[in-house]
This record gives structure tokens, sequence and C-alpha cells, in this order.
């Protein structure tokens, strides 16, 4: 009975290690930033590098860049890239004379090292390396989606159960009596933040960071969403503490809204730093020694029944504390 035991239980010990070691190389790697590797020939050398990174969108590319001899040549873009778990493929296309010839790397991603093999056709002639790179610097911090276009996954409405807030047309939009809108994600402390908003004429909203879970109007910061309205606190102002006045957006027109938060020192004194961007153009930065609101949670209002606000791309990049 005692042999049998051990038996099961050194089996169960062996499956259970190998389920664990097949289940680490099957999950998604994360191969941006910078590799590079070597490669020598009879006459001369060659030295690579990859950057990969995801784009905006999440996409994963880049571009590969060859030093020949000391003479480091232009990038070339990446074509079709892919990762599979930890299998990553991609391509690009080079001129070398007459001859325009495409280059396929397949590589396994293994914490900073990628191993694989190089396949090109250089004229008549298939050519197939290995090739083995290491990162050399990892990528920095990249946006996250908080808004899928579809669907209200990760938000919540807060505040009056006839304020309607709907997807339509890839956009959030309110209508109704008064509300918030908050992600359920985090809480977030240092981010980058942006948003595409479209207020109605005569509308008013705002764009809430570092609020509670369950916020009302007067919890967190509020970057003012606001054309038209009666309020004449406009569209760019950290409400109550730096306010536009001048028109920056015309009403029913969509607009850039991206922020920078962080909690800084600035001579000797702690301090959260905010800096506000509407469609590109940076407004100030805001120097709050009070630090009002330490962390929290992303939220939307809708401040009147006579308002409309729709709110599209929704992301966040979070900072290093």
């Amino acid at each position: 009975m005692f042999h049998f035991t051990f038996r099961r239980l050194l089996f169960l010990t062996i499956t259970l290690t190998l389920a664990s070691v097949s289940s680490a190389q099957d999950s998604a790697a994360d191969p941006s930033g910078t590799w590079e590797w070597e490669r020598s020939f009879n006459d001369f050398s060659m030295e690579f590098k990859l950057t990969l990174a995801n784009d905006d969108s999440g996409k994963l590319g880049g571009s590969v860049t060859v030093n020949r001899d000391g003479n480091e040549g232009e990038p070339a873009k990446l074509d079709d890239v892919k990762l599979d778990g930890n299998k990553l493929t991609f391509s690009y296309t080079r001129t070398r004379g007459d001859n325009t010839f495409t280059v396929h790397y397949d590589g396994v991603v293994t914490g900073d090292s990628i191993d694989g093999t190089i396949k090109t056709r250089f004229g008549d002639n298939d050519r197939e390396f290995e090739w083995s790179a290491k990162r050399t610097a990892k990528a920095g911090p990249s946006w996250t989606s908080l808004f899928d276009g579809k669907t209200l996954e990760g938000w919540e409405r807060i505040g009056n159960e006839n304020s309607k807030w709907v997807v339509s047309d890839g956009a959030m939009t309110a209508t109704g009596p008064a509300s918030m809108l908050v992600n359920t994600s985090g809480p977030y402390k240092n981010f980058r933040y942006r948003a595409e908003c479209k207020i109605s004429d005569g509308g008013n909203s705002g764009l809430y960071f570092r609020t509670t879970r369950r916020p009302g109007f007067s919890d967190g910061y509020e970057a003012q969403i606001d054309s038209t309205h009666t309020d004449p606190i406009r569209t760019g102002s950290l409400y109550g503490m730096c306010h536009v006045y001048k028109q920056l957006v015309k009403p029913d027109t969509w607009f850039t809204y991206e922020l920078e938060v962080r909690d800084d020192i600035w001579r000797g004194r702690e301090m959260t730093r905010i800096k506000i961007t509407v469609d590109g153009n940076e407004l100030f930065e805001y120097m709050d020694f009070e630090k009002t609101f330490k962390q929290g949670h992303f939220a939307f209002q809708h401040h009147d029944p006579g308002s409309i606000v729709h709110i599209r791309k929704v992301e966040v990049m979070p900072l290093a504390d």
C-alpha cells in the first residue's frame, strides 16, 4: 500500500509539474522592448537591433535596424507581426542592389531571450540561419483601453436610475437626469489618461479622476466639459482650481482630452501635478499642494437633463509612483 501511494504521488507530482511548465510556455509572453544580436560572416559582421512595441490600439509592431561593419542602415518596418503565446513571427522587406527580398523570422520568447530561425531567399538561393537575441531595454508604459466601443462592460452608472447611459456608434452617450458613469478598474494614482468627448449645445459634463468608487459631483478632480452651458467655466478647466472661460471647443464637436497626473515634490514640498491638454494643446500644469485627492477611479458626469454627452476611446497609461 505504501509503495502504491508513493508511486501515485510521484506520478501526480510529475504530471502537475509538466502541466505547469506547459502552461507557462503557452501563456502570452511580452516581447516589447529593444533586442540585439550579432552575426559574423567570412569577411564582415552585422549587428541587429529589433524594436517591438504596442501602438495606441494595442497592435504589436516595430522595426529592424542592421548595422554592417559599423555603418547603420535605415530601420525596416516589420510586417505581419504575430504573437501566439510565446511564439513570435514577423517579416520585413529589404533591397540590396537590384535585389528585393523578404526576411522571415520565427522565434520563441523566453524571458529576456528570443531564439529561432531566419529564412530568406536572395537571388536564386534559399537561406536559413539561427538567431538568438537578448533584450537590452524594456519598453515604456503603454496605453490600455477602458472602453471596448461596444458595451458598458467595466463601467457602472451611479445616481438616478432614470438616467440613461448607452453605447451608440462606438460611443458612450448619456441622457436624462443627472448621474455618474464610473470605471470599475483601479484605483489609479499616477497616470496619463485620455478620452474623446463631445458635448451638446448648452450641455455640461465632466471627466473625473482620482474619484471614489461611488462618486458624487464633489468627489475627485474634475476636468470640465462645457462649451455653451450657463456655467461659464469651460472645457479645459480643472473645476474649482484652475478655470478657462474662453470657448476652446464648439458644441457637438469631438475633441481629445488628455491628462497627466502624478505626485511629485517641488522645492521640498509634496504636491500633485495635473497637466491638462485639449486637442494636443497643453493648457496648463496645476500644482495641488494640498494633494486633495490621493488616488481613485475614473468617471464621467452627466450634469442635467438638458445635456447630452458622448465619450469614446477612453485610455489610461499607468505611471510609476
